[in-house]
């Protein structure tokens, strides 16, 4: 039977804005089943079965059986019927079809329903596709929270599409919203892959790989070569030619299948030089050191959830380069702090040497790190940018002994905003001259915050 059934397309009226409605043309079986009867119908024919226990019972071809079940908690619920002759479907308390089975797979044939469900009322329907009448019926109820956790996006979400837009091999989304409640235009929400099943708002992140070039005398003769990261996350050295400033020998890939976000020279290492790569599918950074005319992996430090930049520095002035990650998945930055390496064994055959890193919190968001001599005592501060917070905050080196061979961030420093210099002074906390001492400096009772550019 063909019915003509008029569909209205219906949005709440925001900023007066006009709606088109429309006729649509649906083709119906005429069979109840398909739509499912109401809720009012089945509370009155299907029978209460209590979840845990098996129901049998016989049907002929073509004939159905309902089933009212009450689940106390949400959970996961899984119900089984037998004979595959059988079509098991699940209703809700209003008669809509949630889920069918017709079968779990070509080579198991038996009906299967796996689905979280809140606490309420629901029903069972068993149906004989043709067959032997005679069927089991099982359910179980595991207590589980939600596996779907919903994700804020903006107004009038319209369409969706997925991809790996950031490079790190995890799956990404984009949703189109029709508009928003600022501007009445449309815009879109990019949520990034974490990798599990879960997604991050893009707003979040700041994870753009970094392509400003890198200049430095790579092989030590004397003349400065380039390092760059293109699109793909290939890090390309190009060899600067001894005597001809500004030309160089054709780019060798660094990095081959080992794509990078971000780079940084480490001029000063236990055991030289080396090139230091924030992984794009690792939550690590890796070392290359220039051995016999080209670049050799030698070591790989973990950091904090998405590094995406590093930068070099000597904040203990110990001598050695020490190593600053940014983490933008967790917010954090990671210190590396350059060591010597003591031992028996020839140091040629040593990897460059760092403690382990010390975490420093400093909130989603966080876009950029630099270091900067911010009082004008000879040490360096660690001065990072929040994209969602339009803040610009300082993280004050106190080590007032910077000769001391080992320093360490206070594990609980108070990140404040940067004041104006009419506030008369900043908020610090940072280095001390005690491992995991949590100092903090006051030097001004006011400040006021400036904006991040």
């Amino acid at each position: 039977m063909v019915r003509t059934v008029p569909l209205q397309y219906a949005r709440p009226l925001l900023h007066h804005r006009r709606h088109r409605c429309g006729l649509c043309v649906a083709r119906l079986e005429d069979r109840t089943l398909l739509s499912g009867p109401s809720g009012d119908v089945l509370a009155a024919v299907a029978p209460k079965i209590e979840l845990g226990t098996s129901k049998t019972g016989t049907l002929a071809p073509g004939e159905v059986a309902f089933f009212q079940i009450d689940p106390t908690t949400d959970g996961r619920l899984v119900a089984g019927v037998q004979p595959e002759t059988m079509r098991l479907s699940l209703l809700d308390d209003r008669g809509h079809v949630l889920m069918q089975s017709d079968g779990q797979s070509p080579g198991n044939p038996d009906d299967q329903i796996d689905l979280h469900v809140p606490a309420g009322t629901d029903y069972l329907e068993v149906e004989n596709l043709g067959g032997a009448g005679r069927y089991a019926l099982t359910t179980t109820l595991t207590q589980a929270s939600d596996p779907i956790q919903p994700i804020p996006v903006g107004d009038d979400p319209d369409s969706i599409v997925s991809g790996d837009f950031t490079g790190d091999g995890r799956t990404d989304l984009a949703v189109a919203n029709e508009y928003n409640t600022v501007d009445d235009l449309g815009n879109v929400s990019v949520l990034l892959g974490n990798g599990d099943g879960t997604f991050t708002a893009a707003g979040q992140f700041a994870t753009t790989p970094h392509a400003t070039p890198l200049v430095a005398d790579v092989n030590g003769e004397g003349t400065e070569d380039v390092l760059v990261i293109n699109g793909a996350g290939d890090i390309l050295y190009r060899q600067g030619v001894p005597g001809q400033p500004g030309t160089f020998e054709p780019p060798v890939t660094v990095n081959p299948g080992n794509p990078s976000r971000d780079i940084a020279w480490v001029p000063n290492t236990d055991q030289g030089p080396v090139l230091a790569s924030v992984d794009a599918h690792d939550n690590k950074i890796s070392l290359y050191a220039y051995r016999d005319g080209g670049f050799v992996l030698v070591s790989q430090w973990n950091t904090g959830f998405l590094p995406s930049q590093i930068i070099t520095a000597d904040l203990n002035g110990d001598g050695l380069t020490d190593l600053v990650v940014r983490n933008a998945g967790d917010g954090t930055l990671s210190v590396f702090f350059g060591t010597e390496f003591v031992g028996p064994i020839n140091p040629k055959f040593v990897t460059p040497q760092f403690s382990p890193p010390v975490t420093i919190p400093v909130g989603l968001g966080v876009s950029d790190v630099e270091v900067v001599d911010t009082t004008g005592s000879g040490r360096l501060d660690l001065v990072v940018t929040n994209k969602l917070t339009g803040q610009v905050s300082i993280l004050q080196n106190l080590d007032s002994n910077r000769k001391t061979p080992q320093r360490c961030w206070s594990p609980r420093p108070t990140v404040v905003p940067l004041t104006s210099s009419s506030g008369g002074g900043l908020f610090t906390a940072g280095f001390t001259d005690n491992e995991y001492a949590g100092s903090i400096e006051k030097k001004a009772e006011s400040s006021s915050t400036l904006p991040a550019a």
